[in-house]
């Protein structure tokens, strides 16, 4: 579901977190629902998982998203 340009002048995670934005927007994630896990998106998009770490610590800092340890990641 997530499509990364590697050519572009985008960072990686910038695109990350930029269409987790956009699918929350859109309601594909819905408050308080899963989003995939890290390990998950970094398979789907062939990334490192610290890139996709990355963009996940940038939306918790914003306020968009909140984690539960041993759970996952929250809308």
């Amino acid at each position: 579901m997530i499509i990364v340009d590697k050519k572009s002048r985008v960072p990686v995670y910038e695109q990350i977190k930029n269409q987790i934005i956009t699918f929350i927007r859109l309601g594909v994630y819905p408050v308080h629902s899963k989003l995939p896990s890290i390990r998950s998106i970094s398979a789907e998009t062939s990334t490192n998982v610290n890139t996709v770490k990355k963009a996940f610590s940038e939306l918790e800092l914003s306020g968009v998203i909140y984690t539960v340890p041993g759970t996952g990641s929250f809308v």
